[in-house]
């Protein structure tokens, strides 16, 4: 082989060797590149979901100032409880929920207190079944109810299902007082002291509700929002 065929040839070598070499590097790049942006929304969607799980404790705080909450429901509450799948923290949560709703329904519907794997499997199966009539019977529009969020009950959708819920309870709490302050002064089974009391009563709980409402609202929209957004960024990719 003469010289220049020799020099032809090792010149297409380093040329595929370049080549290789600057695919493979491209490759690396656009690797860490997808790393970065995972770390990053991963990042995020934590933050995100650890916002929700302190405003959701902040509000069941808030309501146990007015509702008394049970020991172990106590224990339970803290800013982190549904970051990972808490069982027992659901079983007390939806306990107090439920008994402030309609607590005669639940005593026809559940099993109270919970014992044995049995009754854990029975509460969430009441769960699933109770929360469906919630939904059809009010018309909340909560969606098709999953049996997942009573399985593992933690992480963002069921935190951000909790804060629904709860504001839900919220307004039915506030409905109730007024039929029962109306019911009450037209049956004039109530003295003047006492209907100021209520009146004043009913006042600070529509407005601590409304501000709760409110600001429960506007984080869930800002959260699809950011969720949007996220998989836009990824359609791109």
């Amino acid at each position: 082989m003469s010289w220049r065929k020799n020099k032809k040839l090792l010149n297409e070598i380093l040329s595929l060797s370049c080549t290789n070499y600057c695919f493979k590097l491209q490759f690396k790049c656009v690797d860490e590149l997808f790393n970065t942006m995972d770390r990053t929304i991963i990042a995020v969607q934590r933050a995100e979901e650890r916002e929700l799980s302190e405003k959701l404790y902040k509000k069941l705080r808030g309501l146990g100032l007015l509702h008394p909450q049970t020991d172990e429901l106590r224990k339970c509450l803290n800013e982190e409880m549904f970051i990972k799948p808490n069982a027992q923290a659901f079983f007390h949560v939806m306990h107090y929920l439920f008994c402030l709703l309609d607590p005669t329904e639940f005593k026809k519907r559940f099993y109270w207190p919970i014992t044995d794997k049995r009754s854990e499997a029975n509460f969430r199966t009441s769960t699933v079944e109770y929360l469906k009539h919630i939904n059809e019977k009010h018309k909340l529009q909560w969606g098709d109810i999953k049996s997942y969020l009573v399985v593992m009950p933690g992480g963002k959708k069921f935190i951000i299902f909790l804060l629904e819920l709860v504001a839900f309870v919220v307004q039915e709490q506030i409905r109730f007082r007024e039929k029962l302050l109306g019911a009450d002064v037209e049956a004039g089974h109530v003295a003047e002291l006492n209907l100021k009391r209520m009146r004043k009563q009913n006042s600070f709980f529509k407005d601590y509700a409304s501000a709760y409402i409110s600001n429960v609202d506007e984080q869930i929209v800002q959260l699809r929002e950011k969720i949007q957004q996220l998989e836009k960024i990824f359609n791109t990719l």
